[in-house]
Order: structure tokens, then C-alpha cells, then sequence
């Protein structure tokens, strides 16, 4: 039966649940009703100065919604078309529109990139959900009315509490405009349709935010939970670690004593104890209940880059620069062994299970295994061609990774070291790796964004999980089940599914990159930490995607919403106060320089200068250049000492002239200054003085190359 009416196109039809009554729009920006069973017009609505694009009976039939590209919604009684409020505040088109099953709510979808709530009767708005990177195209309540779920032309299904408003997840897999989205009539499901030519059915058991855990002042480094799923130790990248409950996030205590930020620690099982080490020098044990500080700090020894707990929580270990181990009572805080053999600094330490064995990597690109009881070593790796960052032992104990600089790792059996694999496919280093709980895979993570899954038994690569941001800055597994966490410098915390690669739910975003990820031991929660200091706690029973009408999952589609510039500062300002100038010039690189403190990128500059051996890239040195180069400008050419690294960089990269140039320019704006009139200053300008006017000699000396 054809419905007439309408002069122009008709773009929105919808049916009431009784089928007694249907509904047009049109572009002339009418809406018509016809009795269903005779075609008969009923009512016209007009009011729209657009284009109608959608219409929605509410479930008992009695109202009808009208949506159009003037961005309004309208609520007209659906028997006699008297028009009711109207819903005005889009500053875009209106795709979709639906109500909540009481009637007592509304939503919409708009072009402008938010849905909207609505009280359809007060005419109010009541929430603005923001989130999608461009215009939202399809929206739905869940049968109970307390979730919503809406689609977007950026291709991510994002769920949310319908009464706050609030984020809880954001599903990825589509890679095209998410035409239509709508719950199952039981609430469990969500089906979605995309552009890209597939369906998609998810499981909807959302992971709120449980608490937010405030408190650190600056980036965080590492999140360690015991064993019992009761404390967490945090440590950021300054010199108050503290303890937190695992449950809740409050603060159980803060650990005062450190006077430089701490690089290192553990929570020992039980979660009675803290170990800490610090660029002060120090490492100090702690009362993971009171804070109090156990004994006098452990001394005696280089600086510690770490410190971890014997699995039955009686020793702990800590490594340092001069690249000695040293294994440490946890009662007494005595030394029981000093490990020596490394010829260059340890990047890490673990025990095994049983805690009867320590493995170290090194700078010195060799692992070795000691006997934790007498503290001789039991074996070591051949030199691997570079230096190791990290070595850990499977579950078993039977076999250990290592993670190397190059952005491969290797899979050895511990009895004799004998290598199994060569884990090769990263094009940057690998920055954090973990065994699967069962010891049949193993999970890398690289700068380049992308984690992969290998089979711990021939090193076969399983699965790429690509679809971050950024930076992958550390991954976790829970002790059971199959999957991986991951956290990113795009601010966001996923989880993909360990057996087929599959992201199962990337996380509502931090508003800055996320640094650390863990779960509890008993696999509940998963804790996330960024770099302005800020911890979350979720319920770790997540959104999992059930089926594919395709049958493959896509990465998830998020921008790449980077670092601020306070952020990159406090991490390149910590790379370089490890002294690790490749790792803080690979950060700059990564994250780039705008807005970085000039002293900063001038501190850079220099040190990356002198660090760099022969035969790095001349891409470094570009950068370190780009890195001066801003500095000089953002103090408008009135530092000195800024100008004179600028000038050393020009001479590394074989640019005699521009140094000359520099050097020359950087003394007379030094000789312009005023003379100091305290003592120390005027030695520093006469020493500073002295030392350009000798690198300057040194440019102008034809016969003096650059030291590359």
C-alpha cells in the first residue's frame, strides 16, 4: 500500500509495537501518520526546518520522537500529532533516537559527536555523553535502562551509565563507520553493524572504574601487588613510594625517607613488607602496614637500580651500577651474598618460583644464573652482540627469556644454557615481556607500538596485536586465564585475549599515557597508573567480543593523543637523570619535543652528544640538534651555556661554519651579561667562558675533525 503525502524524499519510517501505526519523514521536514492496516493519514507533525532523519515510538506507543538536521528532537503524542517539548542543544544533526522501556528517558545521536539524555516530558537535557572522534551515528538503551551504547564514523562502540553519563567502555574491532548498534532483549548482548562489512556480537559486562588512586606527584613507574590481593606498592618517579589497598585504591601508607626519586621495589607475598631503592643511594625496607621504616638503610653499596622479594619474602635482592648483585636478609637487613661476575651495569633481577635461583641481565649483553643459597653462579649466556634489558624465568623455571636492546629476545633453557629461539619481528626495543601463566607463551612489547605473542616452545610468532596509539609501555597477565593487559602512551589500558590475539575492550582513557599495568594476583582487578601520577582500580570482568560476522578482529581505532609537555619533561628529565641518553633521545624521539623544558632538551643535547658512539645514526644527531635548537629559541638567544651545546652538536654533525658561527655568537652574548658579583658565579662564568673560547679554538682549527 502506497502512503501518500510528503512532497519531497522520505529518509525515516518507524512502526508502533502494536502494528497499528506507521510513521514517515520527509525532507520537507514533516512527519506523517497513517493507520497501518488501511494506509489511511491519521496526523502530519510539522515543525522540523530540515530534513527528518529518524523517528522512534516509545514501547507503549503512546509518544513518538522525531529526530532532524536542524538538531533538534521533537516528542509528539503519537495519536493526535499535538507536538509535546522540544529537545534543542545538538549543534548537529540528528541520526538516531531512542527511549529508555519506562518512557522516562530519551537519547540521541548527532552529527556534532555527542549523544545526548533527555527527560522527554520536562523537555530537560539530563546528560552529554563525549567521546567519539566525529559524529555518532546509532545509540540504544539496554532493556533495564541503566546502560546506553552508541556507534560512531570513527568506528568504536563506546558503553556508558546511562544515569551518570560515565564512560565504561569503549569496544574496538570495527574499522568503518558503526551504522547501527542495539542491545539484546536480555541485556547481556550487543550487535553491531559496520562499513566494513561486518557484524559483530559483544558481551556487555562493563568495567567501571572501581576507584581512582590520587596521590603521586609525578609519573608513575610501576604498580606491584602482593600476593593476596590485599596492598599494592606504587612507586612514581619521585621519592615517596606508598601502599595502597588493592581493593579500594585508598592509601594505606606513605614510605617518607627517600631523598631522590626511587627507581625500584616489590611488596613482599604477605604484603607486610616494602623494598625500595633510590637514586639517594639507598635502599630501604618498610612496615607495608604503618610505613615505618625498618632499620637504618641499607648501605654499603653502589646505587641500586632495584629491588625485588624472594618469593617466601625472607631475602631480597637489589642490583647496581658497578654490576654486582647483592642478596640481602629481609629480618635483619644484612648482606648474606654479593653476586659478582657482571662486568657492566644489571638491568634486572628475578628469582624462580622456588626462590633457589636469581637471573640477572646486563649492560655487558650476558644473563647469568646463581645459586640464591650460596650465592656462586651457576651459569651464564654467551654475549648476545647487545647489551640485555631484562631476563626472567618461565613458571616451571625450566626455561627464561631475555629481552634484548635490538628489539629481539631470546627463549634458553635455564639447566645449560642452550637457546631455543630467537624472537625476532620488533623493529624497536622491547620494553616489557611476561611469560603466560601455564609457561606455553610469551608476550612482548616494543616501542613501536605493537605487542606480540609467541610460542614459548620453538619461538613461533602466534599473534601481532596492533591497533595502539603509541608507545606500549608495559603489559601484564593474571596468574589464571588467557588474557593481556596493556598499557600505552595514547593514554589508553586494553585487554586482548591471549589465545587469538582478539582486543577484547580498550579501557575509557587516563588523561595521560599510561605508564604501568597489573593484575591482582587472584585476577579480579586491574590496576593502571599514568604519567600525571594517577592510579585507577577496575573490576577486570571485561567487554569480550563473542563472534565476528567476518570472523576477524581489527585493532582498535583510537588517535594517538600523546604526552603533555609537562609529562615529556618528567620523563626525559628521569632517562637523563638515570643516565640512560639513548633511551631519553629514543623518548624524545618518539614523543616529541614541543613544549619541553629548555633546560631539559639543552641537558639532552648535550649529554646525547657526548654519549653517542661512532657509528649511531645521524638521525640522532639531528634530532639532538632540533633539541638545542629549540632550546636557544624558547630563552630568545640570551643563554650562553644553551648557544655553546648548540654549537657542539653543529660540530658532531661535520658543520664546522655553524659551529664557528654559534660559538662566536654564544661568547658575546655571555661577555654582554653583567659580571656576577658573588664569588662562585663569577668562578662558573670564567670556567664557562674559558671553555667555549677553547671550543672555539678547536672549530676554527681546520686540521681538528668532529670526534664521529
Amino acid at each position: 500500500r502506497e502512503l501518500p503525502g510528503h512532497a519531497q524524499p522520505v529518509d525515516a519510517v518507524a512502526i508502533n509495537a502494536a502494528g497499528t501505526v506507521c510513521v514517515t519523514g520527509a525532507r520537507d521536514g514533516g512527519v506523517r501518520s497513517f493507520d497501518a492496516a488501511t494506509g489511511d493519514p491519521l496526523a502530519t507533525m510539522m515543525g522540523h526546518s530540515g530534513p527528518v532523519l529518524a523517528l522512534r515510538f516509545s514501547n507503549d506507543g503512546a509518544m513518538l520522537l522525531s529526530g532532524g538536521a536542524d538538531g533538534s528532537v521533537r516528542v509528539w503524542d503519537a495519536a493526535t500529532g499535538t507536538p509535546g517539548a522540544v529537545l534543542s542543544g545538538h549543534s548537529g544533526a540528528v541520526y538516531s533516537i531512542r527511549w529508555s522501556a519506562d518512557g522516562s528517558r530519551a537519547m540521541s545521536a548527532s552529527a556534532d559527536g555527542t549523544a545526548r539524555m533527555w527527560d522527554p516530558k520536562a523537555g530537560a537535557l539530563v546528560g552529554i555523553l563525549e567521546g567519539h572522534e566525529g559524529p555518532v551515528i546509532s545509540c540504544d538503551f539496554s532493556p533495564d535502562g541503566r546502560r546506553a551504547v552508541t556507534g560512531g564514523i570513527d568506528g568504536s562502540v563506546r558503553v556508558w551509565d546511562a544515569a551518570t553519563g560515565l564512560p565504561l567502555a569503549d569496544l574496538g574491532g570495527h574499522t568503518g563507520i558503526v551504522f547501527s548498534s542495539a542491545f539484546s532483549p536480555d541485556g547481556s548482548r550487543i550487535l553491531t553493524g559496520s562499513q566494513d562489512g561486518t557484524a559483530r556480537i559483544w558481551g556487555v559486562a562493563s568495567p567501571p572504574a572501581v576507584e581512582e588512586v590520587a596521590g603521586a606527584r609525578d609519573v608513575i613507574l610501576s604498580i606491584v601487588p602482593d600476593s593476596r590481593s590485599e596492598r599494592l606498592l606504587i612507586i612514581a618517579a619521585d621519592a615517596l613510594p606508598r601502599v595502597h589497598d588493592a581493593r579500594t585504591g585508598e592509601v594505606v601508607c606513605e614510605l617518607h625517607g627517600h631523598s631522590a626519586p626511587v627507581t625500584g621495589g616489590d611488596i613482599s607475598g604477605d604484603g607486610a613488607r616494602a623494598v625500595t631503592a633510590s637514586a639517594d643511594g639507598t635502599v630501604r625496607v618498610w612496615d607495608a602496614l604503618t610505613g615505618q621504616e625498618l632499620s637504618q638503610s641499607v648501605a654499603g653499596a653502589p646505587v641500586a637500580r632495584t629491588a625485588r622479594f624472594s618469593p617466601d619474602g625472607s631475602q631480597f635482592a637489589t642490583v647496581h651500577r658497578d654490576g654486582t648483585a647483592r642478596l640481602w636478609s629481609t629480618a635483619s637487613q644484612a648482606l648474606v651474598h654479593e653476586l659478582k661476575g657482571h662486568s657492566n651495569r644489571i638491568n634486572s633481577v628475578d628469582f624462580s618460583e622456588d626462590g633457589s635461583r636469581l637471573i640477572t641481565a646486563s649492560q655487558d649483553q650476558t644473563v647469568r644464573i646463581w645459586d640464591a643459597r650460596t650465592g656462586q653462579a651457576i651459569c651464564e649466556t654467551p654475549p648476545a652482540g647487545v647489551p640485555i634489558s631484562s631476563a626472567f624465568f618461565s613458571p616451571s623455571g625450566s626455561t627464561f627469556l631475555a629481552s634484548h636492546a635490538d628489539g629481539t629476545a631470546a627463549l634458553w633453557s635455564a639447566a645449560v644454557p642452550t637457546r631455543i629461539a630467537l624472537l625476532a619481528g620488533h623493529a624497536k626495543p622491547v620494553v616489557s615481556a611476561a611469560f603466560a601463566p601455564d609457561g606455553s607463551r610469551v608476550v612482548t612489547a616494543s616501542r613501536e607500538g605493537i605487542v606480540r605473542v609467541w610460542d614459548a616452545r620453538d619461538g613461533r610468532l602466534l599473534a601481532s596485536l596492533e591497533g595502539h596509539g603509541g608507545i606500549v609501555s608495559s603489559i601484564a597477565l593474571p596468574p589464571a586465564g588467557r588474557r593481556i593487559a596493556t598499557g600505552c602512551f595514547d593514554r589508553r589500558a586494553r585487554i586482548w585475549d591471549l589465545e587469538s590475539g582478539a582486543l577484547l575492550v580498550s579501557l575509557p582513557a587516563h588523561d595521560e599515557a599510561v605508564t604501568a599495568v597489573a593484575f591482582s594476583p587472584d585476577g579480579a582487578r586491574l590496576y593502571t597508573g599514568d604519567g600525571n601520577g594517577n592510579a585507577r582500580v577496575w573490576d577486570a570482568v571485561h567487554p569480550r567480543e563473542r563472534a565476528s560476522a567476518s570472523g576477524t578482529t581489527a585493532g582498535d581505532k583510537t588517535a594517538d593523543a600523546g604526552l603533555t609537555s609537562a609529562a615529556r619533561t618528567r620523563l626525559l628529565r628521569q632517562a637523563l637523570a638515570r643516565r640512560q641518553f639513548a633511551e631519553a633521545i629514543g623518548a624524545a624521539r618518539a614523543w616529541g619535543i614541543e613544549g619541553v623544558d629548555p633546560a631539559v632538551l639543552n641537558s639532552l643535547a648535550w649529554n646525547g652528544s657526548t654519549a653517542l658512539a661512532a657509528d649511531d645514526s645521524r638521525r640522532d644527531l639531528d634530532l639532538l640538534r632540533a633539541c638545542a635548537t629549540q632550546a636557544v629559541r624558547a630563552t630568545r638567544s640570551t643563554n650562553p651555556a644553551f648557544m655553546d651545546t648548540l654549537a657542539r652538536v653543529h660540530w658532531e654533525r661535520g658543520e664546522r661554519d655553524a659551529a664557528i658561527a654559534t660559538e662566536r655568537e654564544a661568547i658575546a652574548v655571555l661577555d654582554s651579561q653583567p659580571a656576577p658579583t658573588d664569588a662562585s658565579r663569577k668562578a662558573q662564568r670564567e670556567r664557562l667562558r674559558a671553555d667555549m673560547a677553547a671550543a672555539l679554538e678547536r672549530y676554527s682549527n681546520p686540521s681538528s675533525p668532529p670526534d664521529r
